[in-house]
């Protein structure tokens, strides 16, 4: 059966980026992800994720954040210098931590940083070698579905789809075909669909089959 794309939900992977739970100004995040960092404040950690930012993703590049930016006591003043340093164009899931980020927030964050949409959830396709994936042309197209939060049973698990979540931190979960994309997993830098991919084919080597059991 030939299938038919909506072109704009196919996005390059060269510069396609996605990232997730930076938790800017959250002192108690360092707590939390102790281990994974070697960060001695806050300040330095935020610092850090805006530098790996701007070193990974170039102006035009899109950035699918997966949410959690900041807890609702950050200053938005604060909140606003950190993303008018950001570079490309950002699509943003809402969080558990990000229930303030509206009206007035969301229109002044605007002003200072390239925010496309601010949403729940998507789907989209990246293009792939992979000849399992979806056939379009003369490529392939891997489909990626994108959520805040971790999905046990995501769309397509068993036809190769690939499902991204945040919100765990430290935590990955035994769901097959999918990854955390948290800060403290991927160095604190946006990654790209080359990462994604070789960390799922890792972590799917821990299940005895699909659908069965993981580690």
């Amino acid at each position: 059966m030939a299938h038919i794309f909506d072109k704009s939900k196919i996005y390059d992977p060269a510069r396609t980026w996605f990232f997730s739970d930076p938790h800017f100004g959250h002192d108690n995040v360092l707590k939390f992800e102790e281990g994974y960092h070697n960060f001695s404040s806050i300040e330095q950690h935020d610092q850090a994720i805006i530098s790996n930012w701007n070193m990974t993703v170039q102006p035009g590049d899109t950035v699918f954040f997966l949410g959690d930016a900041a807890m609702p006591r950050t200053k938005l003043t604060y909140l606003k210098e950190v993303f008018s340093q950001l570079n490309g164009s950002i699509v943003w899931f809402r969080g558990n931590h990000d229930d303030h980020i509206e009206g007035p927030w969301l229109n002044e964050l605007n002003h200072v940083a390239n925010i496309l949409e601010f949403t729940y959830y998507k789907e989209i396709f990246i293009p792939d070698t992979d000849r399992t994936t979806f056939p379009n042309g003369n490529q392939y197209l891997r489909k990626l579905v994108l959520f805040h939060y971790p999905i046990f049973e995501h769309n397509g698990t068993h036809k190769g789809v690939y499902h991204l979540y945040g919100h765990s931190h430290l935590n990955l979960h035994p769901i097959f075909n999918a990854h955390s994309i948290c800060a403290c997993l991927t160095g604190y830098a946006p990654v790209n669909f080359a990462w994604v991919k070789e960390k799922i084919i890792k972590h799917n080597e821990g299940f005895d089959r699909p659908g069965k059991s993981g580690i």
